[in-house]
């Protein structure tokens, strides 16, 4: 079951990934704001981390200040060490 999660995540980021802007911001951004809102698994948020720059560079600057930096900044609460080096080397 665990296999099936990962491989459907992978297959999830690598469609977020090669999307088009258009295709993200009218399909995708809808759909993973609300995962932005939600509390987030340890390896949910490292991989919203891990990912960053795709998507800041995939969402509008009025997205990003409503949607994107709320979960960046949100993740430096974090206990996870993990969370914080990522939080950290995305924000010197």
């Amino acid at each position: 079951m665990h296999s099936d999660n990962n491989n459907t995540t992978i297959v999830c980021w690598e469609i977020f990934i090669k999307s088009s802007q258009e295709e993200y911001q009218e399909i995708i951004l809808p759909f993973i704001r609300n995962i932005f809102l939600m509390p987030k698994s340890v390896q949910a948020t490292v991989t919203l981390l891990e990912n960053i720059d795709v998507l800041i560079g995939k969402t509008a600057q009025s997205d990003l200040k409503t949607d994107v930096l709320p979960m960046l900044y949100g993740s430096f609460d974090s206990t996870s060490p993990q969370i914080q080096f990522l939080y950290l080397k995305h924000n010197p």
